[in-house]
């Protein structure tokens, strides 16, 4: 179904070897802190910019998902706890499916 509710949940590798989630944590909103999606700010007119040139690369279907890995790169890049590795799980009433998996291999 075209219009079914989905949720997609992506996560980073951790780079702390001692992190209590035992190496793997849930994207957070730490993005937030330095302006990062706010287009008001340098950072968010900069990474506004850089995702127009990336998402080029990526078909319609799979736009939505590769910006969640877009947005934690660029928080890998600003806090040091996050890792640049994301893996994308796609959660729907009827089952779930692995979108990217990049840590986990």
């Amino acid at each position: 179904m075209a219009n079914e509710r989905r949720i997609m949940i992506a996560y980073a590798t951790d780079r702390n070897p001692e992190s209590r989630e035992g190496g793997i944590m849930l994207f957070r909103n730490c993005q937030n802190e330095y302006g990062l999606l706010d287009p008001e700010t340098e950072l968010g007119k900069d990474a506004a910019k850089r995702w127009e040139k990336e998402k080029t690369n990526f078909s319609e279907s799979e736009k939505e998902w590769r910006w969640l890995i877009f947005v934690i790169k660029l928080t890998s890049e600003r806090e040091k706890g996050v890792g640049p590795d994301a893996d994308v799980l796609e959660v729907k009433r009827t089952g779930a499916r692995w979108l990217h998996t990049a840590s986990c291999k």
